[in-house]
């Protein structure tokens, strides 16, 4: 009853008085968006107890974000049936609105990477490294899939916006083949001929990666810019 009408989307894998286990996942990118999700009904004490949520996820971080948004959902009936629908359609939503989903890890290391350069030119005695205006930052929307970047180092700064596709890592027409993730450069103030370089060459990863090559293998192909020699 509860896949054939609140969430007709949803598949039930397993079921029993006492739990019921379902996956969903987006149609335009089934195998990275799969999720599968367990809630168990305390023996005789619901709705009066909350369910138990269990979502099965490797990534603790987004495995916690997605147990706890859906557990919030339940508890807005507390006391009341429909908690489990609220919440199965609370993990519905997630999957068809975040559009990081297909490169959470991803992400997590990008935040690394900026929080680690930052640190890096802290401890750099160079005057350009001491403003606050000058540290790399990193901002994502996740309704629109959308990841502002600013890389500082010295002198220089590069800032840019990456739009993730729903398909991601792959795309969904010949059209778009190659375009799984846009760079488009907002500013710099990099020689204009160094900046059109390293923007083309980002995008040429993106394509030789959709094409299977590894990031090892693709960023050799790519002939990678080298630092130029008054960088530091």
């Amino acid at each position: 009853q509860l896949s054939n009408t609140a969430l007709p989307k949803l598949r039930i894998v397993a079921k029993t008085p006492s739990f019921i286990t379902a996956s969903y996942a987006r149609a335009n990118n089934v195998r990275n968006t799969l999720i599968q999700a367990t809630i168990t009904v305390p023996d005789g004490e619901y709705p009066q107890s909350p369910p138990i949520i269990n979502v099965d996820l490797k990534l603790k971080g987004l495995k916690k974000k997605l147990e706890s948004a859906m557990t919030q959902e339940s508890m807005q009936l507390k006391g009341q049936y429909g908690q489990i629908i609220a919440a199965f359609r609370c993990l519905v939503q997630f999957i068809d609105t975040n559009k990081f989903l297909p490169c959470w890890r991803e992400l997590k290391d990008c935040t690394d990477m900026v929080q680690s350069l930052n640190e890096k030119n802290q401890h750099s005695n160079n005057k350009y490294n001491t403003s606050n205006n000058n540290k790399s930052t990193v901002s994502c929307n996740e309704l629109t899939g959308k990841i502002r970047l600013k890389l500082c180092h010295n002198r220089y700064h590069y800032s840019c916006s990456i739009q993730i596709h729903d398909a991601y890592p792959s795309t969904t027409t010949i059209a778009e083949w190659g375009k799984a993730c846009v760079l488009k450069m907002i500013g710099t103030n990099l020689p204009p001929k160094i900046e059109n370089m390293m923007s083309t060459q980002a995008q040429d990863l993106v394509r030789k990666m959709q094409d299977g090559m590894s990031y090892d293998d693709a960023f050799n192909a790519s002939n990678p810019i080298r630092e130029p020699k008054d960088f530091r």
